[in-house]
């Protein structure tokens, strides 16, 4: 899922600067999320 979004945005970045684009995606895990109910909301679960 998260290769998709990078790999999805590296593509319209190229289409729309008409050059090769890299982009790094990093992940921040939150340890408690699944306790804290305000994280599942952004979330959208």
């Amino acid at each position: 899922m998260l290769r998709d979004a990078g790999t999805a945005a590296r593509v319209e970045a190229e289409q729309l600067l008409g050059a090769r684009v890299y982009i790094e995606n990093k992940v921040k895990v939150d340890p408690n999320w699944q306790r804290r109910g305000h994280a599942l909301d952004r979330l959208g679960l």
